[in-house]
Parts: structure tokens; C-alpha cells; sequence
């Protein structure tokens, strides 16, 4: 049992459990076949990509996350690392066997262990998934990963952004965040800005990442994208994510 309540001692007590005050504490002492999250609605995501960091699968308490993009992110998150998570009977997640369900609970009664009684592994028909998703994975060998694209603009109030400034911007900002690759293509772009009466013309930079998914890996993009508004005093960076079929 994980609870960091004043209460919550009394509780385990009573049910025989042993007490985590959270989980990297449970995770440090022990690794459970599962994980029952029912904390607050603000904690499912971090507690679930916690999991997820361990390889253990959960039953997460609805909702999964307080906004669609970081539902998007915890389910991508747990195909890469093939784990399986549910939510009131929504597949989250992939492959696993019979499981001890250890339960983490926040500000909330206790509850005692038991085992899951359906020890069946789960197709991925049970699971839901795509044919897009079983195409890449079982067909392709591929992985299921996530594309994000970033249209940078070059015209600025001081002029044209040198070609220098923009490679020092990829190696000093940008490299240090994606290390592992990425792809830049020049382009010529246009767009009309609020009231004016014709579209302006600037040259452009593509950048192209593909990466497994996580909030982190979001939040880095959203990272770039504010550092080259600051220092090329841009008003916008238009940024462009799609599920990708990748294999190398």
C-alpha cells in the first residue's frame, strides 16, 4: 500500500499491508506484478509514467489524464514500452500475464492485495489495437514512434536570420535536447498575418524528429520551440505531431 496520509498507517495495520509513503519507495524496497493507481486526478500521468519507467503494469483510475494530449502521451508511452495499463476496461496498454495487484493509494481507504483471476495473455484484439499499429509492430518490425515537425521561420525584425545563427541555435539548443538524430531541410514558406492584405514570403527551416514518446520528449519540443521565438523574437513556431512507423 502507497499513502502518504496521516492515516494511513492505521489502515495498513489493519489490513496486514506494508506502507510506502510513495513510489519510489515502494519501488526501492520492492517491484510488484502490478499496480492499482487510484490517487488524485492531477497525479494519475506522473504516477503512471513512473510505472511505465519500471516496466509494471496497471490498472489506472479514470480519468487517465486532464487533457488529451497527455492522455495521448501515457498511452504512447506505455506502446513503446509494451506495458499493460487499463482504466475502467479502456485498454491503455500491451502484453501481460497473471499479475499481483499492489495497491497505491492517495488520501484514499485501504484496500488488500489479491490476484487477477483472468491469467489468459490478451490478443491485441482484446487490447484494441489498431491495424495501423499491428501492421508496423508484427508485419514490419517496426515502432510505433512519435513524428514531430518544426517550421521555423527566418525573417525577423533585425532581417534575414544568418545561416550561422541558425546552426548555432541547432547545436547549442536543439542537438543537446534530441541527441540521437534529427533532420533539417531548407523550404520557402508564406503566410498572411492578421489584417494584412497579402501573404509574406520568407525562406524556412524544417525540422524533422521522430522519437518514442514521452512527456518529457513533448516538453523538450515545446522547449526549442519558446528559445527560438525568444531569440530570433519570433511572434510563432508552427509545431506538426503524428504516430509514425519506424524501423531502421
Amino acid at each position: 500500500m502507497v499513502d502518504p496520509s496521516p492515516t494511513a498507517k492505521r489502515h495498513a495495520q489493519q489490513a496486514g499491508l506494508p506502507l510506502f509513503a510513495s513510489l519510489a519507495e515502494l519501488f526501492a524496497a520492492d517491484k510488484p506484478d502490478g499496480v492499482i493507481l487510484a490517487t488524485p486526478n492531477q497525479l494519475h500521468v506522473p504516477h503512471a509514467m513512473a510505472c511505465i519507467e519500471v516496466g509494471l503494469p496497471m490498472l489506472l483510475e479514470k480519468p487517465i489524464a486532464p487533457t488529451v494530449g497527455e492522455a495521448e502521451a501515457l498511452d504512447s508511452a506505455a506502446v513503446q514500452a509494451r506495458i499493460v495499463g487499463r482504466t475502467r476496461g479502456v485498454r491503455l496498454m500491451q502484453t501481460a500475464r497473471r499479475w499481483m495487484l499492489a495497491l497505491v493509494f492517495s488520501l484514499v481507504g485501504a484496500c488488500a492485495v489479491q490476484p487477477d483471476r483472468d491469467s489468459r495473455v490478451p490478443s491485441r484484439r482484446d487490447l484494441g489495437e489498431g491495424d495501423e499499429y499491428s501492421q508496423c509492430v508484427e508485419r514490419l518490425h517496426g515502432r510505433w514512434w512519435q513524428r514531430t515537425e518544426l517550421f521555423f521561420g527566418r525573417n525577423s525584425p533585425a532581417g534575414v536570420i544568418p545561416e550561422a545563427d541558425f546552426q548555432s541555435f541547432l547545436d547549442n539548443v536543439v542537438t543537446p535536447l534530441f541527441p540521437d538524430g534529427l533532420t533539417v531541410i531548407d523550404g520557402i514558406g508564406q503566410f498572411r498575418a492578421s489584417g494584412a492584405s497579402a501573404p509574406e514570403k520568407e525562406d524556412s527551416k524544417l525540422l524533422i524528429l521522430l522519437y518514442a514518446f514521452d512527456q518529457r520528449q513533448s516538453d523538450s519540443v515545446e522547449e526549442i520551440r519558446r528559445r527560438y521565438k525568444e531569440r530570433f523574437r519570433q511572434q510563432s513556431v508552427l509545431r506538426v505531431d503524428r504516430r509514425s512507423c519506424v524501423s531502421f
